[in-house]
């Protein structure tokens, strides 16, 4: 039984697919809970980065999709992608469980950038992401390829759509999909399902 959750927003995103292992809950980041667990793999604790990483890799090999690419997000103080972050433990896991090529070097940032989180509004975030990712054709050709974007939360699929529009301008044909840990939702209970039966079973 596949547990990824589908973000239904994905249609809107130019891609073919849009999954989630569990919600980002702001409100509810105590210890233990799934939002304080995407903490630690953001702040790099080798344990959450270790079980996220397989869960992840489990559900998404019961996709039964030939990934052939994986890239992932760069943070905000990244213009090139920086040795040992969370989210590159994580694509390069995946790439061997996937039986995928990580591609590092594919995208690039022309700036460094403001955390979305502290910017108070859409249109702050958007301008703030607007035409700053890179995708460079020079080293890979992702033409018929499906790619798999990966990032850690996501919020309002700002960062996802700029991800898309430099992929797409520089391989107009490729087939792309997105993965995250967690998708920010604001009702506390959306985690009481999974919170035990699908993270705990990994320590």
């Amino acid at each position: 039984m596949i547990s990824l959750l589908t973000n239904p927003q994905y249609k809107q995103l130019n891609i073919s697919g849009c999954w989630h292992l569990a919600y980002y809950l702001s409100a509810n980041r105590g210890a233990g809970t799934l939002a304080h667990k995407i903490i630690e793999f953001k702040n790099g604790y080798p344990a959450a980065i270790k079980r996220w990483s397989k869960w992840a890799g489990i559900e998404l090999k019961k996709l039964d999709i030939q990934f052939d690419y994986i890239v992932r997000a760069l943070g905000s103080n990244e213009t090139l992608p920086i040795k040992g972050k969370p989210c590159s433990e994580l694509g390069r896991h995946l790439a061997e469980v996937l039986n995928a090529n990580y591609a590092a070097m594919a995208l690039s940032k022309s700036r460094k950038t403001r955390p979305l989180h502290a910017l108070t509004n859409r249109a702050e975030r958007t301008h703030e992401l607007h035409g700053v990712y890179q995708a460079h054709p020079e080293k890979y050709n992702f033409n018929e390829k499906n790619i798999l974007i990966i990032d850690d939360v996501t919020t309002a699929n700002i960062t996802i759509t700029e991800i898309v529009r430099a992929i797409k301008q520089a391989w107009p044909t490729a087939n792309l999909y997105f993965f995250c840990l967690g998708k920010t939702e604001y009702d506390v209970s959306l985690n009481d399902n999974i919170t035990k039966k699908y993270f705990t079973d990994l320590q």
